[in-house]
């Protein structure tokens, strides 16, 4: 569960929540919430640390990104295209 310390914001807010699998042990939780209200939060859990962080805006030319898509993604060299 997100402490509280880091959802007592979300409380109450509609959005989406992505959650995907990265690399290793860790999952990226993606909040974000529909317009008119934009609202974005990026956390990651690590399963084996039993800890979450929260993740930075992210910036693209100087501004905050409104809205950031979760991905997973490890590239491998025996993939096949």
């Amino acid at each position: 569960m997100l402490p509280p310390a880091m959802s007592h914001e979300l409380y109450g807010r509609e959005g989406d929540i992505n959650c995907v699998g990265g690399a290793g042990n860790k999952i990226l939780v993606c909040f974000n919430t529909n317009p008119p209200e934009v609202y974005c939060r990026y956390f990651v859990y690590d399963l084996v640390a039993e800890q979450w962080s929260e993740l930075p805006k992210c910036f693209k030319d100087g501004e905050a990104v409104e809205f950031v898509s979760a991905l997973s993604f490890q590239p491998r060299i025996e993939a096949t295209v």
